[in-house]
C-alpha cells in the first residue's frame, strides 16, 4: 500500500521566519533575526483546518456509504450488446470495492489526524485565562458554530440582548481577536508544531 498523507497547515518556518526562504537570499543582519511571532491569521488558517477536515471526512464517509449501498443492489442487464466491463477485465463492483477500501483506508487517516488536531488545538485552549476566550476558539472552530449562535452563547441571557443583537455580535467579533492573540502568544510559548 501507498503511504497517505494529509495536508493540514502548520505553522513551520526556517530560522529567519520567513518560509521557504534561505536566510542567504535575505539582507538581515544575524543579531536583528529575532524568533517571529506566529501571526493571527496563521492561527486562524491552522484552526480553519479542523472544521475542513471533518467536512472532507463527512464527504468521505459518504462517498463509501454510496459505494456500499452500489455495491449492493443488483447490476443492471446490459441490452446494448456491447461487453461490459473495463479494459482491464475488472467489473464495476470489483471497481467499486477497490475504491471502497481506498476511501475507507484514507479515512482512517484523516480520523487519526482529526484526534491529533484536536488534542493540539485543545491543549493550547486549555492554557487560556478567558473563559469567553476559550468558548469562542471551541464553538466557533471545533464544534462548527457561526458566530451568530456564539454570540447568542454568550450573551444571550443579557436583558438588551434583542434590542442591541448587532453589537453583542461586534463584541463576539472583539472577543474572537483577542481569542486569537492569545491563543497565537501560548501556541509560540509552548512550542506547538513548531
Amino acid at each position: 500500500m501507498s503511504e497517505l498523507r494529509l495536508c493540514v497547515p502548520s505553522i513551520n518556518r526556517n530560522d529567519n521566519g520567513r518560509e521557504g526562504e534561505p536566510m542567504s537570499k535575505m539582507n538581515i543582519p544575524s543579531e536583528v533575526l529575532t524568533e517571529r511571532q506566529t501571526t493571527t491569521d496563521e492561527i486562524k488558517a491552522f484552526l480553519c483546518s479542523y472544521p475542513e477536515l471533518q467536512e472532507r471526512i463527512d464527504d468521505t464517509e459518504a462517498r463509501i456509504a454510496f459505494l456500499d449501498m452500489r455495491m449492493r443492489s443488483p447490476s443492471s442487464s446490459n441490452l446494448s450488446g456491447e461487453p461490459s466491463g473495463s479494459r482491464d477485465r475488472s467489473s464495476k463492483q470489483e471497481r467499486d470495492y477497490i475504491k471502497k477500501e481506498e476511501l475507507e483506508e484514507r479515512l482512517g487517516v484523516m480520523c487519526a489526524e482529526e484526534n491529533r488536531l484536536r488534542e493540539e488545538i485543545e491543549a493550547v485552549i486549555e492554557c487560556m485565562k478567558k473563559p469567553k476566550e476559550k468558548s469562542v476558539i471551541e464553538m466557533h472552530y471545533l464544534d462548527g458554530a457561526v458566530w451568530r449562535d456564539v454570540s447568542v452563547a454568550l450573551f444571550g441571557e443579557e436583558p438588551d440582548y434583542d434590542e442591541n443583537e448587532q453589537r453583542y455580535l461586534k463584541k463576539t467579533f472583539k472577543i474572537h481577536g483577542s481569542a486569537l492573540q492569545s491563543f497565537a502568544r501560548i501556541y509560540d510559548e509552548k512550542g506547538v508544531q513548531k
